[in-house]
């Protein structure tokens, strides 16, 4: 329209939706932004910052907020689901900028929009990725410290351990989805290393809002995985998505083939990976038990050998049907008030949704887990060939 010189679009849990190329609004602007729709007080106060510019505050409500600075300035409009923020510069009339923006809003308004989602590489369904990073690997950070070749490596959270190559054990994973146009993660840490995501984020052109802290900042306050999930799915606004949660500790052999396993999902079932393990390892790990269909019939969480005959591990890379995330708040819910090992691993829920929900399996050949210093040194020799 040329009453625009930049624009971008952010969901009300601060989600980049669209943006112009270049036009950076930082993760702390836009919850600034956001908050300045139902309490004008502090926008007015303290002017409005977008891209690191600071605007002085002409109006704000509920539903406008305008801003000047010298013959630039800027239009922010509130719909039911998103804000708009629009910067206009020299030589365009702030009339015109405000007539553009406050009529698309009215327009997204009348036509209940919602962001619209990206397929990934089977078209007919769609893929938010969630990875899990708020863990404390106490292990590995014991390991650490006793170690005089890695004690570098303190305090550094599993998930961002530089390993084969890259800047971090997950960068592996958001290079493979966006190898397959899967480009909508988010990530769930901790207030403790809620930074070191950030910057990561910012290494590998992540939005930073994409990045959320559940507010933990020991091993003992931790939230649990379960609760980590439901957190994130809910602070991201994924209830109307199919979720992929990741453990971010865990890497998929070289021969993994995620385009395969994409084949595999279907609308009404959930899916999760399965592999096969020596007698003597079963005692590690949860257990599934499937049918001739390879539909989940059991969950065991570290059995005896001889509790089951089944050698099937199944690590945390879990294809959630939307259909299926209110189990995820409803054992949430139940859990509450129990010991946290009855919840905290991902094993747990499975155990629960199986029974109430269909979950099928898809063998990948294995996986490598980073618990502690010995199986990262062997993580990073593997990828690095």
């Amino acid at each position: 329209t040329g009453s625009v010189s930049q624009a971008a679009i952010f969901g009300l849990n601060g989600s980049q939706w669209a943006a112009s190329p270049s036009f950076q609004v930082s993760a702390n602007e836009v919850q600034d932004i956001i908050a300045g729709f139902s309490n004008s007080e502090k926008i007015l106060e303290s002017g409005i910052h977008i891209a690191g510019t600071k605007y002085l505050t002409l109006r704000a409500d509920d539903r406008s907020i305008y801003g000047k600075k010298g013959a630039d300035g800027v239009c922010l409009v509130k719909t039911n689901q998103a804000v708009l923020i629009a910067i206009y510069k020299e030589g365009i009339q702030p009339g015109s900028c405000t007539t553009v923006v406050e009529g698309l809003a009215d327009y997204l308004i009348s036509v209940s929009y919602k962001r619209a989602k990206k397929p990934n590489s089977k078209s007919k369904n769609f893929f938010i990725v969630l990875i899990l990073g708020a863990g404390y690997g106490t292990r590995l950070q014991r390991d650490l410290n006793a170690s005089s070749d890695y004690k570098h490596l303190l305090g550094v959270p599993k998930a961002l351990l530089p390993l084969g190559g890259r800047d971090a054990l997950i960068t592996h994973w958001l290079d493979l989805f966006r190898s397959h146009n899967i480009t909508d993660i988010y990530v769930v840490t901790n207030a403790a290393t809620y930074d070191a995501f950030i910057s990561w984020a910012e290494r590998n052109q992540v939005p930073s809002s994409n990045i959320v802290s559940d507010g933990t900042l020991t091993n003992e306050t931790r939230l649990g995985a379960v609760p980590d999930i439901a957190f994130g799915i809910h602070h991201f606004g994924l209830t109307n998505d199919h979720v992929l949660v990741v453990g971010g500790d865990t890497l998929f052999l070289n021969d993994f083939d995620l385009k395969e396993l994409l084949n595999h999902v279907t609308s009404g079932s959930c899916l999760v990976t399965t592999y096969s393990i020596p007698d003597h390892d079963v005692h590690k790990f949860g257990i599934v038990e499937t049918n001739q269909q390879g539909i989940m019939t059991s969950f065991l969480e570290k059995p005896d050998p001889k509790e089951t005959t089944s050698r099937l591990a199944c690590p945390c890379f879990y294809v959630f049907d939307r259909d299926a995330l209110p189990l995820i708040d409803a054992f949430v819910e139940e859990s509450k008030g129990q010991p946290k090992e009855t919840f905290d691993a991902t094993g747990k829920f499975l155990a629960y949704l199986y029974p109430r929900f269909n979950v099928k399996t898809y063998p990948i050949s294995g996986r490598i887990d980073v618990g502690g210093l010995k199986s990262y040194i062997e993580a990073n020799a593997y990828f690095a060939e």
